[in-house]
């Protein structure tokens, strides 16, 4: 169990989230390390590290992956 906990892959990415989409924007603070957000014009602006698992989940929203999986 403990090193399936530390053999998870997380990645460090910004994400655009629409206006239309913000509903998932508390599933983002509850499942990830959420590092900064900024409000912009087409949406928000989500600088988080994610697991695998929710890498692959929100994977239509990411706009940079800013390193390599972790």
């Amino acid at each position: 169990m403990i090193q399936e906990y530390f053999s998870k892959k997380y990645h460090k990415v910004s994400l655009l989230v629409p206006y239309s989409d913000l509903d998932i924007m508390s599933k983002f603070f509850n499942a990830s390390k959420v590092e900064e957000y900024i409000y912009q014009e087409n949406g928000v602006l989500i600088k988080t590290v994610l697991d695998e698992i929710n890498y692959n989940k929100y994977s239509k929203y990411l706009i940079e992956n800013r390193d390599d999986a972790i």
